[in-house]
């Protein structure tokens, strides 16, 4: 596996389990649903890989499931803690949660190892129609925005733009810069 790899992996926050145990994680394709199961009748779990390049600029996760209260957890280079202790978490109504990183507003993304929990953390199943759920089906989606060189400038000349939000609020310029140069 390559070590430059967003682990998206199961924890049982609060059950003093190893998160992500000794299964082995699942492929997750940046841009394509994963569509899975998860196990309900008691807290439960599911571990993902995907890989995140050196000039990441944003992650953002989706994780939908309208039949339990699943929750999302991730940590830069490390395991989400047995506790559920995480340093980002999803947020959203109940059957969605979003997980949105940005370089500029967290310095821990950058490429590497992203450890993400998928989470069913109640001792009792979901109940459906007054029947207990045993498993229940959900979507996670990763999207992985890359720096891309949207134009080059040149020395003497304004140029206006705008940073949306759409474009991963980042725009990347170069410039040539002579070696006589003095400054920038």
């Amino acid at each position: 596996m390559d070590p430059r790899a967003l682990l998206l992996c199961g924890a049982l926050a609060g059950s003093g389990a190893v998160p992500g145990g000794p299964q082995d994680p699942t492929a997750l394709v940046p841009g394509r649903v994963h569509a899975g199961e998860i196990d309900v009748a008691a807290p439960g779990s599911q571990c993902f890989v995907v890989e995140l390049p050196d000039d990441v600029v944003a992650l953002q996760l989706r994780l939908s499931c309208t039949l339990a209260d699943l929750d999302l957890l991730a940590n830069p280079r490390a395991h989400v803690d047995a506790d559920g202790l995480s340093r980002w978490h999803g947020h959203g109504d109940e059957g969605e949660e979003l997980l949105a990183v940005q370089r500029l507003a967290d310095d821990a993304l950058d490429g590497g190892r992203v450890f993400v929990c998928v989470v069913y953390d109640y001792d009792e199943p979901p109940l459906v129609d007054g029947r207990p759920l045993e498993r229940v089906p959900f979507s996670l989606y990763a999207r992985v925005r890359r720096a891309a060189v949207y134009a080059e400038l040149v020395p003497g000349e304004t140029r206006r733009d705008v940073v949306e939000l759409a474009g991963g609020g980042l725009r990347t310029y170069t410039v040539q810069v002579p070696a006589t140069a003095a400054a920038l």
